[in-house]
């Protein structure tokens, strides 16, 4: 467990930085397996046995992705708002999230663990390969590429932030943003992304620049002729397209299998303890009405059930589109300050994420042979751990401008778009409602193609084209070169390790970049 948590460390910070860079969230669970496997092979743990293994997994994951995501996106959105909670509020906020998913996820995991969670099974076959008996020495995973990965990516980063001696762009052209992005982080998130993904990226990222820009400026809809200009009004039909698409896929993917609809009823009281606690911390720190937070703490119990059948059949957890759904009910009720409906809708977002971790890891260490009750002690202390990192980080990473270009924290301005809508404070423009409908028809009709087998491999990917209207249409070219050099090298083992070293390394830099500016700054 303690290894867990060292490993945690990192990995949370890297889900930090790749949330505020392209917002999105990087599962650690393979990552850690493999760490797992190469300290087994040094004098440090050389005893550790396969559930061992499980339960350093789970702890690395819980570090590493229920806190991280949650602050990059909630907490960052809070931020864009104006409302900038105290470093106990937003500890205190991250925390009850985590802890309020992991006991919600314990109440129904006795039942979801029956459902295939792909990346969970994936993992337990990692482990099992890892461990068996006489397998040869070259299938054990070695943690070298992750390791010159990521100090390669450190080094650069140092380079291309601190020392100033490489550009960030190269191949810049015109004013939207246009050119090639020097990221280590965005070369490895393309790398994980595939080929369809990256390259629905890439080509949506230069028809932004190229072609959406200055045809908006001609007509007006910009505010100014910069890529500033062209976020502000992106950020409206993004939300639109990613939302309805992910709403589309878990209409769609929902199945009656009664999987998930059994709680046990103790861990279900228990579960109230972190909720009531979070639904006073939105009435006192975030001036929320108690109906509203009565509402957010029953609601949460249901996305959660939502999403740990979602994650388990189809390994994407939809807690964002929920959430976003949730602000909109809550606007046409009553029309809320975004603060506070982005602080409530972040409980139900985080918990639902923080659930359908737990039995996914859950799932993995019973294929092992891992008694559950060891694994959700695993998750809680990974819990604690993430939180720890990841708030006084994001926290010292906030005092620079979010939403820029150096941090352009998408999915916060997806909860931002998502909480003005509610609050009747959009001020939308005729043609930006009409780029709106447009998109969620756009996103309706590729998610149904997605779901049937001859497109599904075809179609442009909405996650993709939604990303590239969020963050600069350089770090969109750069995700499908990552792209394409991961499908280049899609059959060698060491390409996740090289890909999560390189995103960790960046996130490591940038950090270190940021301490440096407010040294230099004093």
């Amino acid at each position: 467990m303690l290894w867990g948590a060292l490993i945690g460390v990192p990995l949370g910070l890297c889900n930090l930085v790749v949330g505020l860079k392209l917002g999105l969230g990087v599962g650690v669970a393979l990552t850690a397996v493999g760490f797992a496997g190469a300290l087994r092979r040094t004098p440090l743990l050389p005893s550790m046995a396969p559930g061992d293994a499980a339960l350093l997994q789970s702890v690395a994951s819980a570090a590493g992705y229920s806190a991280g995501s949650a602050v990059a996106s909630v907490l960052a959105a809070m931020v864009l708002a104006g409302v900038t909670p105290s470093w106990p509020v937003a500890l205190a906020w991250t925390l009850g999230v985590a802890l309020f998913g992991t006991a919600l996820g314990w109440a129904w995991h006795a039942s979801a663990v029956k459902l295939p969670f792909p990346s969970a099974t994936a993992a337990a076959e990692a482990i099992k390969t890892l461990w068996k008996v006489g397998a040869p020495e070259a299938k054990v995973t070695s943690a070298r590429p992750w390791l010159l990965a990521t100090g390669g990516a450190v080094a650069f980063t140092v380079l291309r932030r601190i020392v100033k001696v490489v550009p960030s762009t190269v191949l810049s052209r015109g004013t939207y943003g246009l050119g090639f992005d020097l990221s280590a982080l965005a070369l490895g998130v393309g790398m994980l992304l595939g080929l369809r993904v990256g390259l629905s990226t890439a080509l949506a990222g230069l028809f932004v620049a190229a072609i959406e820009g200055p045809w908006l400026f001609a007509r007006g809809q910009l505010g100014s002729a910069d890529l500033g200009g062209l976020a502000g009004w992106n950020v409206w039909p993004a939300t639109a397209l990613i939302t309805a698409a992910a709403v589309t896929h878990l209409l769609a993917g929902l199945r009656v299998s009664g999987a998930v609809e059994r709680p046990d009823a103790r861990a279900l009281f228990w579960s109230l303890l972190p909720g009531s606690a979070l639904g006073l911390l939105c009435v006192f720190a975030f001036d929320a009405p108690f109906w509203a937070a009565a509402l957010v703490v029953i609601a949460t119990p249901l996305a959660c059930v939502v999403s740990i059948r979602m994650t388990g059949e189809t390994d994407a957890t939809p807690g964002a589109p929920l959430a976003m759904g949730l602000q909109l009910l809550f606007g046409a009720a009553l029309p809320f300050s975004p603060g506070v409906s982005i602080a409530s809708a972040g409980v139900l977002a985080g918990a639902s994420a923080s659930a359908a971790d737990l039995v996914s890891d859950v799932k993995t260490g019973t294929l092992v042979g891992l008694a559950p009750r060891r694994q959700l002690v695993a998750q809680l202390i990974g819990c604690v751990v993430g939180a720890l990192v990841a708030v006084p980080a994001f926290l010292f990473l906030a005092r620079g401008a979010l939403g820029g270009a150096e941090w352009p924290a998408p999915a916060a301005q997806m909860f931002l778009a998502a909480g003005r809508a509610a609050s009747g404070d959009a001020g939308l423009g005729a043609g930006l409602r009409l780029a709106c409908v447009i998109a969620a028809v756009f996103g309706v009709g590729l998610a149904l193609l997605e779901r049937k087998e001859r497109f599904s491999s075809r179609m442009p990917s909405p996650m993709g084209i939604g990303l590239a209207l969020l963050v600069p249409p350089s770090m969109a070219v750069t995700i499908g070169v990552g792209a394409l050099l991961g499908y280049w090298a899609r059959k060698h083992t060491a390409l996740p390790s090289v890909a999560s070293g390189l995103m960790v390394g960046e996130s490591i830099g940038e950090l270190t970049a940021a301490v440096h500016d407010a040294v230099g700054s004093s």
